[in-house]
């Protein structure tokens, strides 16, 4: 059976006709309360008869663009083939039509999610700032661990086993001086078992205020 006469049209021809994308025209459709023509054929594919068509056309103002090369398609093409063609290619429109929405969902998220993270960097301090600020002072009671072995002139890695196996107690933790950030120290008790363990070394510099007890360091 062939077509002789233009009278359905294809979602695919409609858009064209009218000059409109698959999601406006589906929503015409539901306001004009308007109800496809389903193909016995195949169910797959819907049509409008020419004067819905026009009506669609009048009520949104929109002058019909007839494709030639579409209507000699329509004459040459058995009418079942052509319209299961022209629906699938529907179908095609249709599903790309709701990927740019998607895409211009996604797209919008995204700048809502960096307007946020902005917001948030704004709000927070930066790195180094935070770090910072986190740093406390050294305490005067307190002297770098490193700074005092090497005025000692100790050995550095009997220091570290001697602090391992507990008989010289460090304090762990950074502090800031004037000279930088300081990672261990050790208060006047620690001072004193530093002198005890390690004054007996060869080597072993002296200071004035040497044992470093309470009184020694007072003086």
């Amino acid at each position: 059976m062939h077509i002789t006469t233009k009278k359905t049209y294809t979602f695919s021809e409609c858009y064209q006709l009218l000059n409109v994308d698959p999601k406006t025209f589906r929503r015409w459709l539901e306001r004009a309360e308007i109800v496809p023509t389903v193909s016995r054929a195949d169910s797959r594919v819907k049509f409008l008869t020419e004067p819905q068509v026009q009506l669609l056309a009048q009520e949104h103002e929109r002058e019909l663009h007839h494709d030639t090369t579409t209507q000699e398609l329509a004459h040459n093409v058995p009418y079942g083939m052509y319209k299961l063609l022209a629906d699938r290619v529907s179908d095609v429109e249709q599903e790309l039509s709701d990927t740019r929405d998607v895409v211009d969902k996604l797209s919008q998220r995204l700048s809502e999610l960096e307007e946020e993270r902005q917001q948030r960097q704004a709000l927070s301090p930066t790195p180094r700032a935070a770090s910072k600020a986190k740093v406390r002072p050294l305490p005067p009671d307190l002297v770098n661990l490193y700074s005092f072995t090497d005025e000692h002139r100790a050995p550095q890695n009997e220091v570290r086993r001697l602090i391992k196996a507990g008989f010289i107690h460090s304090h762990v933790g950074k502090r800031r001086t004037e000279k930088g950030r300081v990672d261990e120290t050790l208060d006047q008790a620690g001072r004193h078992e530093f002198w005890v363990q390690l004054h007996p070394f060869e080597g072993f510099q002296m200071c004035g205020q040497c044992p470093h007890t309470k009184e020694s360091e007072q003086i």
